[in-house]
């Protein structure tokens, strides 16, 4: 939205094994095989608190490992979200629902994800309105992290714009995950 400027956001531990914190020469950043030296690194704020819906996949084409490792990523995510981050669970196929509304206790959604079993078709544009939902009343940074292989339906693919739109005005992130033989470039396009 400010080109040129481009922000870039990195997720990694507040400090250094050395317990150090960072400093903007442990980071190194190239466009084309060109360094950039003129960049600027700016940690968070302390006061700035993250609500996150984890918006997962159940379909049918993720039954076995893809929902496995779904559940897993989510595990993973849960414990090693921080004290100021909130979180909640939904899930979709050919409809979405919450299985977890937004939350500060992780053992809430961790039981929640736990229960998931795969079914029926893939409708990403509702999974991805049902955890704008979930967010609607939080403040801060709102973020859905969607997990998916991607293979969408013809109905949910014609809404997806709409739904881009919606989530842009509404200034929620999405970041995607890909299983299997996920569309790389249809999840990408969801993110960008």
């Amino acid at each position: 939205s400010k080109f040129p400027e481009i922000s870039v956001s990195v997720n990694i531990s507040k400090t250094k094994k050395t317990r150090e914190e960072y400093t903007k020469e442990d980071f190194t950043i190239r466009e084309l095989e060109e360094e950039i030296t003129d960049f600027e690194l700016i940690p968070p704020s302390e006061e700035s608190n993250s609500s996150v819906c984890l918006v997962v996949d159940h379909s049918g084409s993720m039954e076995g490992q893809n929902l496995e490792e779904a559940k897993k990523a989510v595990s993973a995510f849960v414990q090693s979200g921080g004290s100021k981050m909130r979180m909640g669970l939904t899930i979709f196929d050919d409809t979405a629902e919450t299985l977890c509304p937004i939350t500060g206790s992780t053992g809430t959604v961790q039981r929640a994800v736990d229960g998931v079993t795969s079914n029926g078709g893939t409708n990403i544009a509702a999974g991805l309105l049902e955890g704008m939902r979930s967010l609607d009343t939080e403040t801060g940074n709102r973020v859905i992290v969607l997990l998916s292989d991607g293979e969408d339906s013809g109905e949910s693919a014609a809404q997806m714009e709409q739904v881009i739109n919606q989530l842009l005005q509404q200034g929620i992130v999405v970041y995607a995950v890909g299983f299997d033989f996920a569309d790389s470039d249809y999840l990408t396009h969801i993110c960008e």
